[in-house]
């Protein structure tokens, strides 16, 4: 959960928005709670619209990867 938010701070920085923006801290901890391997298993997160999915999504499922390497 850590990295998402994170990521989450990065891209608000970026986008000059406010971090909820990005997404909310449920989405974080549903993420985290659920581990989805694909993109429609983004889609099952509430919180989560299409949008948010195409700009961040890949992202989002790489961190998942990378924290289950471990």
């Amino acid at each position: 959960a850590r990295e998402m938010e994170n990521y989450r701070r990065r891209k608000a920085r970026a986008l000059k928005w406010k971090p909820y923006m990005v997404f909310q801290m449920k989405v974080i901890l549903a993420v985290d709670e659920r581990r989805p391997a694909t993109l429609e298993e983004l889609h099952k997160i509430p919180g989560l619209g299409a949008a948010k999915i195409d700009k961040f999504g890949a992202d989002i499922l790489d961190m998942v990867r990378e924290y289950d390497a471990y």
